[in-house]
């Protein structure tokens, strides 16, 4: 079947980790037959243009699937982001052509706006059916904006399926106040790589407890991540417990100057490697004891879910997505409080947990090979319908 793939983040050499989780999903759904999809991959950049400059190329991903890379550059940026209606009148012409030349048989959207949102809007021309991937958790926020949300309520009305990453997101989806059909709303996880995060027997060192947090740690419009809660939290139970404590930091980002300085102050044993390959990241997170994750929202976390691949118990907050990957026998989830944080580890670090039976548990989750089943299944159930409603 093939499928035309729509969104506006996908990693590119400028930021190698923008997106990565849906070109994951894409190479994954497809790596049998990369013939059989392309993606479009929208990138809209505020300039000093006061007439917008769209700028169309083609190459071939990493793993063979054709990328067609539309950039625009306009002082009106801001505004075609937030408008797809915009996006459009500008891309119109040139979508019609991917269509007229590669003639899909399904559109995938990623993430309702923009992505979903045009996505909607290409399947409708080409009167072919289209699915949605959903990743974000601000939904009832954006969807208050009847004005720049109404081409995403249709897509979300006429969507065949909407495939949120977690199951947290799957209540939020289903929640919505307008018509979301409760059946349509299926569950698939982030695509985490079993070749890279895979279990191997740990031997923990005497006298030692280490911990590992893993983000980039940067600061944006809203705070999400809570570094300083855990470097606290950390602290005060290193204060009371018998061993020695060890942080490991992995990730760059402008906060690090501030955790650094906070992490001396509390006298913390701690190390901050920066930024890392996925494959040291792993191997880093096998020779960890508990991997330790403090959040605001989390719509998925793809790092808690390769921590816990690789078998490592975790603490995270209790919030979002994180208590439905973190249960009862892989972790705790708390509040975020240091001292519900200190209690929280004191916990963790005092029970038996079964490594090896957790990093099944996500393989079999989240794994390339599971959820590539469970998406072509969608898209053969897609088929099916598509082929009966002709013969009818």
């Amino acid at each position: 079947m093939k499928t035309l793939h729509i969104t506006h983040w996908f990693p590119t050499g400028r930021n190698p980790q923008s997106g990565c989780f849906i070109a994951d999903q894409c190479h994954t759904i497809h790596h049998n037959a990369p013939d059989d999809a392309q993606i479009l991959y929208v990138d809209i950049e505020k300039s000093s243009r006061w007439l917008p400059k769209v700028c169309v190329s083609s190459r071939s991903t990493e793993k063979g699937l054709r990328l067609w890379d539309f950039r625009i550059y306009w002082i009106l940026a801001p505004l075609l982001y937030v408008y797809p209606q915009l996006q459009w009148k500008l891309f119109k012409r040139r979508i019609l052509h991917i269509l007229n030349e590669f003639e899909p048989d399904l559109i995938h959207g990623h993430v309702v706006h923009p992505s979903g949102a045009l996505a909607w809007k290409t399947a409708s021309v080409a009167s072919i059916p289209f699915v949605i991937t959903e990743h974000w958790s601000n939904l009832h926020r954006y969807f208050r904006n009847r004005v720049s949300s109404s081409w995403g309520r249709m897509a979300y009305q006429e969507a065949r399926y909407i495939l949120p990453v977690s199951g947290y997101l799957g209540d939020l989806v289903k929640s919505l106040g307008f018509a979301v059909e409760p059946g349509k709303v299926m569950t698939v996880p982030n695509v985490v790589d079993p070749g890279v995060f895979y279990y191997k027997e740990h031997k923990k060192t005497a006298g030692v407890v280490h911990f590992i947090m893993v983000s980039t740690w940067s600061r944006y419009k809203q705070v999400t991540k809570r570094p300083e809660l855990l470097i606290k939290a950390v602290a005060a139970f290193s204060d009371s417990h018998n061993e020695r404590v060890k942080l490991t930091v992995v990730g760059g980002g402008n906060l690090l100057p501030n955790m650094k300085s906070l992490a001396r102050k509390m006298g913390l044993d701690a190390t901050f490697t920066g930024s890392l390959p996925r494959q040291q990241i792993a191997e880093l997170l096998r020779q960890a004891d508990f991997f330790l994750h403090a959040s605001n929202i989390e719509t998925f976390s793809l790092v808690t879910a390769e921590a816990l691949m690789c078998g490592l118990p975790a603490v995270v907050s209790n919030t979002g997505a994180l208590p439905y990957l973190v249960t009862r026998s892989r972790g705790v989830a708390c509040e975020n409080t240091v001292e519900a944080w200190k209690d929280a580890l004191q916990v963790v670090v005092s029970s038996p947990y079964n490594r090896k039976q957790i990093s099944e548990e996500i393989t079999q989750f989240c794994s390339p090979e599971a959820v590539s089943e469970t998406i072509r299944g969608l898209y053969e159930d897609i088929k099916g319908a598509a082929h009966k409603s002709y013969v009818d």
